[in-house]
C-alpha cells in the first residue's frame, strides 16, 4: 500500500492488502435495520467489520 494514493476497488480487497495498524482510527455508519435506501446494493457488513 502507498500513502497519499487513491485505490478504486472493493473495500474489502483494499482493506485485505493493508497491513496490521495501518490505520489507527475508524468511523463508520453501517446499514441500520434498512432505514436508507441502497438502491439494492448489499453491504457485506460482517466482512467489513472484521477487516477492521
Amino acid at each position: 500500500m502507498e500513502l497519499e494514493k487513491i485505490y478504486n476497488e472493493d473495500c474489502l480487497i483494499t482493506m485485505q492488502n493493508m497491513p496490521d495498524d495501518y490505520v489507527d482510527f475508524v468511523i463508520t455508519s453501517p446499514p441500520y435495520d434498512d432505514i436508507r435506501n441502497y438502491d439494492g446494493y448489499q453491504f457485506e457488513f460482517e466482512k467489513i467489520v472484521k477487516e477492521l
